[in-house]
């Protein structure tokens, strides 16, 4: 069975503000990073089993790992504020899961991979996901800000919404593809629940590009 460890919120102050930990994972972990001391990895880790993002997670210069399990891995999740943050150098794989949530059940989340950086994942990329009871409360929000490189099979917005008419909700999912960033999906870019109730999505091209099998965008 997996080994499940948890960090734990921390007060470590170092002049005025948290100090960021840095961390090495157990292979085949099931990883969550909860609120307190942000979180740093600067090395290559081993393969682990799920991530789940509550907290302040940067994988910096040389830091990296694997996520193999069979389940989804999410920043911002029931309820809870995460991010995550890759930084040049540092590379990140996903094949777990069918989904990597950005903002799950009444979750915050956001995902930024800086210039240099690298994320891929194997399945999608789920933004604002309400999963169970159709839940929407909470609000549940997700942003990704690209300026490295993305490889996800396609970007999946506002998932799991019900359909009809309602009032606007003002928070949902959100991607930002910046100067410099590329994402390269597959067959396709974007499926979004345009009819989900009240939900929207937005995508803000400003410099980067977008590539799938057929070329680029």
């Amino acid at each position: 069975m997996s080994k499940l460890r948890r960090f734990a919120i921390a007060l470590i102050l170092v002049a005025g503000g948290a100090s960021a930990v840095s961390a090495q994972w157990s292979l085949g972990e099931q990883v969550t990073v909860n609120p307190g001391a942000p979180v740093t990895i600067s090395t290559a880790q081993p393969d682990i089993f799920s991530l789940t993002v509550n907290g302040s997670l940067t994988f910096a210069a040389g830091g990296g790992v694997s996520i193999t399990g069979n389940t989804s891995s999410a920043v911002g999740s029931h309820g809870g504020t995460g991010t995550m943050i890759i930084k040049s150098g540092a590379l990140v794989k996903s094949t777990s899961g069918p989904q990597f949530f950005v903002g799950v059940q009444g979750g915050d989340g956001t995902l930024t991979i800086e210039a240099g950086g690298d994320f891929t994942l194997t399945g999608s990329l789920g933004l604002c996901a309400n999963l169970s009871n159709e839940s929407r409360d909470p609000a549940t929000s997700g942003t990704v800000n690209i300026e490295g490189g993305l490889g996800v099979s396609y970007f999946n917005i506002t998932p799991f919404f019900p359909n009809g008419p309602g009032d606007p909700y003002v928070t949902a999912g959100i991607i930002n593809l910046l100067p410099g960033g590329v994402t390269i999906n597959g067959g396709r870019i974007v499926m979004s629940n345009a009819n989900a109730l009240g939900s929207s999505g937005t995508i803000t091209l400003n410099g980067g590009g977008a590539e799938t099998r057929g070329g680029r965008h």
